[in-house]
Formats: C-alpha cells, sequence, structure tokens
C-alpha cells in the first residue's frame, strides 16, 4: 500500500504519514526498511513528489499507530 492511500484512508495529511514513516524507519529496526521503498509519483501538477511503497508488515505497523478503526479499515480492504 503507498503512503498516498494510508493517507486517503486514515484522513491525515500525505505529508505527515510521510514525517511518520520516517521517524519509524529511524527509530525501529533496519530490516523494517526492507519492507518499505521510497517511490515517487506525479501529483496534479505534473511535479514529481516523493512516496512510499509498503509491504503488509510496515503498512500494519504504521496503521496501528491510529486507531483501531482504522486498523480494521485497511484489514478489511
Amino acid at each position: 500500500m503507498t503512503s498516498r492511500k494510508l493517507a486517503e484512508l486514515t484522513g491525515k495529511q500525505h505529508k505527515h504519514v510521510l514525517r511518520y514513516i520516517d521517524n519509524m524507519l529511524k527509530s525501529t529496526s533496519p530490516k523494517l526498511g526492507q519492507s518499505i521503498i521510497s517511490t515517487t509519483y506525479t501529483d496534479a501538477k505534473r511535479e514529481t513528489r516523493p512516496q512510499y511503497e509498503l509491504y503488509f508488515r510496515a503498512t500494519m505497523l504504521v496503521i496501528t499507530g491510529y486507531s483501531d478503526e482504522l486498523r480494521l479499515r485497511i484489514i478489511d480492504r
């Protein structure tokens, strides 16, 4: 799942989700970094912006920082 999709599902701004993931990468095992890929996307202004692609384990780790209801929405998706 991308960080943009996580922002959409959680109602957070994408820049805040990016910051959360950056901080998480700094504070957890380097092994977690293997579950998160730094990529880019092109926005509506045709500008290149950063995003992350997260594997399931990393997605679950990020979403548990928000709320139980959001965690259920992600799992159901």
